[in-house]
């Protein structure tokens, strides 16, 4: 338990790819954004979430993004929110065929919202996975204060209780 208390959860700003930029035709010309929607809609298909896509010519990224409720994501229905986050990563792999699949995701901080996140790159870095989850205020009641006139203060929520649910790191094995 010490160690969970000691475990730093990075700024999703701090483990961000960058690439070179790029033109926005480029993403479109390269096939960037087909291949965010193929693994939109796999993802909507099989597992019924909606996710969005977003091209962010200045770090030459392609963006996929949603949220999942920590409530839903932690649910005693589903086998436990590793496993449930492997099968997004394994669609992800799956629809990307051949190129740098998705290897590790890693659980990240929020500096404007009331989120976590669970972020990782593939496709060469030049596409990224970025899964928001709330902050579980419903789940344990701890909360997180605003200051006026400036960005959200992190470091008043105790993210303890909901890292102890949540894991830090996913590695996907390759067969």
């Amino acid at each position: 338990m010490s160690k969970q208390q000691k475990c730093y959860i990075p700024l999703l700003n701090e483990v961000r790819v960058k690439t070179a930029p790029m033109p926005l035709y480029f993403a479109h010309w390269r096939g960037f954004a087909d291949n965010g929607l193929i693994i939109r809609q796999s993802i909507a298909k099989d597992l019924g979430l909606n996710f969005l896509q977003r091209e962010n010519v200045r770090r030459g990224v392609l963006t996929i993004w949603g949220k999942i409720p920590a409530k839903d994501l932690i649910s005693s229905q589903r086998n436990g929110a590793e496993e449930w986050l492997k099968q997004i990563l394994n669609k992800i792999n799956l629809a990307i065929q051949g190129s740098t699949p998705i290897q590790h995701l890693q659980l990240c901080r929020c500096t404007k919202t009331r989120f976590l996140a669970y972020y990782s790159s593939f496709y060469a870095n030049y596409m990224e996975i970025v899964i928001y989850i709330d902050s579980g205020s419903d789940i344990d009641g701890a909360t997180v204060e605003h200051l006026e006139r400036s960005k959200v203060d992190e470091t008043t929520r105790d993210w303890k209780r909901l890292i102890e649910q949540l894991p830090p790191e996913i590695w996907i094995k390759e067969a």
